[in-house]
């Protein structure tokens, strides 16, 4: 969390957890799906330097899979506020 966001999840002196947990929630989500992302990305880029089919339907299917982990963090649903 920046500084800059900070002062306004403090009301009356006291920090509001409920606020400070949806926006660790959030980032959270936003990093796991940024890393599995990332995943994809590395593994697609490695399965295009085989001349091979085979190996690269191999990469590719942990592709597939990667994707599926970071459209699951991006959708997932667990924060407070949220439920």
């Amino acid at each position: 969390m920046s500084r800059s966001k900070f002062p306004n999840e403090v009301r009356g002196g006291a920090l509001d957890y409920f606020a400070l947990d949806e926006l660790a929630c959030a980032a959270l989500r936003e990093a796991n799906a940024r890393y599995w992302s990332s995943c994809a990305e590395k593994t697609r880029g490695m399965a295009n330097r085989h001349a091979d089919s085979a190996t690269r339907e191999h990469f590719m299917k942990a592709v597939e899979g990667y994707e599926a982990l970071a459209r699951g963090a991006r959708g997932f649903r667990k924060c407070r506020s949220e439920q």
